[in-house]
């Protein structure tokens, strides 16, 4: 290779090398090397975390009265000026009640008039209902008599028929008894008749005989022997003869019995048929006094404009109930005449003078509009704050809830308050819907007058003596939420993304319920420190308020609610 071009290929390798320098040289500084930025830390601790909502309302007085008569007049005394101070039950005007107290006594003697008509006309309706309920009452009873009557009839016939059945069952029964007993005679007789016929045909032929053993005076054992038979035949005969006589007269008396027993079983079912005409006409009778009770009153009724006995609505009624109503709305018209405080307060306007005409209308005061009337009382009652909260704070809010006010036009004033009443419906202004809270002042505040702006801070939420983080070291992500917890290895400071469940979100620090323990180390959100590859300084992390404007999305994981979108797209 020749000298040339050695020559050449050097100044090549070192144009080469120029310019690879100064493309270096170029890149480095368009692109600096990125500086370590101090990482910045919080120690998890124990703590109380608390969550309140505010919003900005204006004072008012809403217990201001306005007071007047209840009858137009024309007023004769006035006992109050503008500026005084009065007591509940204090009279502080009074209306000419000349033509109200007339009013009154003919009202009170048009009462006297009915009740005495009422009187008069209310013995006799008495005495009339009294008569319908009094023949209604003996109908029942009758009704009740007859009732048990029937059953004692239709008992008394019953007990006369099985009377008839069981004593015809046993004349049945005695009928072969008796005859049983006349058999056994008869056999008896027939085997007397026999001992003794056999005997005599045996000893007769020889003379002995009945008549001949009758009239021997000596002993004979033949005789003997055929008396004995012929006696047993006589007292055969005699028992056969009395069992006859007995089975006749024991029939006759079942006859007599059974004849006894058919005449009480038509006895009683004439008792029975008879009792049935005796009943219809008893209750025919007791029916005919209802009816004629009831006409009577019912003629009463019609006389005096009553639709039935019960009606409480009759002329007489009526007319007591149109008296009394006209005697207490006069009686109400007369204590209307006098205006009395129904609070203490004070007076702040009255609209006429004496002699002049006073009328009866009044208002309530309505947000801007104060109270109206004759009288106008003021400060008979702690003022109010009311205040707009958005839809997701009002959410928060119930009755009862302990706020603090504080007061624009009174820098050192802060005051206990108690939410009063929510609002239902929104109020809509400029396209942002908010409700009206109603606050309750616990004490007078000196200095505060109705107008003047408040701020109110409510307590929604407090958890006391737990675990907490500062809210801007917590990113949430949908209902996820992570903390970088810092630990050190071989010297240096190490990031770790870990999960953390949270429970109360505070206004400056969050309740950890687990992830993290007392005395953890987590790192804090920044902006700026390094330069990336743009020129522009590299965004670490974004604090959690910033997150739920979606400005850490993409670097570093927004705050809390961390929705999509932010630098770095």
């Amino acid at each position: 290779m020749n000298k040339s071009r050695i020559r050449i290929l050097s100044i090549n390798l070192i144009i080469l090398i120029a310019v690879i320098g100064v493309g270096f040289w170029g890149y480095s500084s368009l692109h600096p090397k990125a500086t370590a930025a101090a990482l910045q830390t919080v120690t998890v601790q124990r703590g109380d975390v608390s969550s309140t909502v505010s919003a900005s309302g204006t004072v008012i007085s809403p217990s201001d009265i306005g007071l007047a008569p209840t009858v137009a007049g024309t007023l004769q005394a006035l006992y109050v000026k503008v500026g005084d101070t009065v007591h509940a039950g204090e009279t502080l005007a009074q209306m000419d009640t000349s033509a109200l107290k007339s009013a009154l006594a003919q009202a009170q003697q048009s009462l006297v008039t009915a009740k005495n008509s009422l009187a008069t006309s209310s013995l006799q309706l008495q005495n009339d209902q009294q008569a319908v309920k009094t023949a209604q009452e003996n109908l029942a009873y009758q009704a009740t008599l007859i009732t048990a009557s029937q059953a004692t009839d239709a008992q008394a016939v019953n007990s006369a028929q099985t009377t008839i059945t069981n004593d015809q069952a046993t004349a049945v029964q005695n009928l072969a008894v008796y005859q049983s007993t006349v058999d056994s005679a008869k056999s008896a007789l027939d085997g007397a008749n026999l001992n003794y016929n056999n005997y005599e045909g045996l000893y007769g032929p020889n003379g002995i005989t009945i008549s001949f053993c009758q009239n021997i005076n000596t002993i004979n054992s033949n005789c003997t022997q055929l008396v004995s038979y012929y006696n047993a035949v006589v007292s055969a005969q005699s028992a056969y003869n009395n069992a006859l006589i007995s089975q006749k007269q024991k029939i006759s008396a079942d006859a007599l019995i059974q004849y006894n027993d058919q005449q009480a079983l038509l006895n009683a079912q004439a008792t029975q048929a008879l009792n049935v005409k005796k009943n219809q006409q008893t209750m025919a009778t007791a029916q005919q006094a209802v009816a004629a009770a009831q006409y009577t009153l019912q003629v009463y009724e019609t006389q005096n404009g009553m639709a039935s006995a019960t009606d409480s609505n009759s002329v007489a009624a009526a007319q007591i109930a149109v008296a009394q109503a006209a005697y207490d709305q006069a009686q109400k018209n007369l204590a209307g005449a006098t205006v009395v405080a129904p609070v203490s307060g004070k007076v702040a306007s009255i609209s006429n003078i004496v002699g002049g005409n006073v009328g009866t209308a009044t208002t309530p005061p309505n947000g801007a509009t104060n109270a109206t009337g004759f009288i106008v009382l003021t400060d008979v009652g702690a003022l109010q704050v009311t205040a707009g909260f958005s839809e997701s704070d009002v959410a928060k809010l119930s009755t009862g809830q302990q706020a603090s006010v504080s007061f624009a036009a009174l820098p050192n004033v802060s005051a206990p308050a108690t939410v009063s009443n929510i609002a239902l419906l929104p109020t809509t202004a400029s396209g942002a819907t908010s409700y009206t809270v109603t606050f309750q002042l616990a004490s007078a505040v000196p200095g505060l007058k109705p107008g003047m702006t408040a701020t109110v801070t409510v307590t929604v939420g407090n958890s006391l003596n737990v675990i907490s983080v500062t809210s801007r070291a917590v990113t949430t992500r949908g209902s996820g939420s992570t903390v970088n917890l810092v630990t050190t290895v071989a010297g240096k400071q190490v990031e770790t993304r870990t999960r953390v469940v949270l429970g109360l979100i505070g206004d400056s620090s969050d309740e950890v319920l687990s992830g993290l323990k007392v005395g953890q180390t987590v790192a804090l959100p920044t902006i700026g420190g390094t330069v990336g590859s743009n020129g522009f300084p590299s965004i670490t992390g974004v604090p959690g308020a910033l997150g739920g404007a979606g400005l850490g999305a993409a670097v570093g994981g927004g705050g809390r609610g961390g929705g999509g979108g932010g630098f770095g797209g």
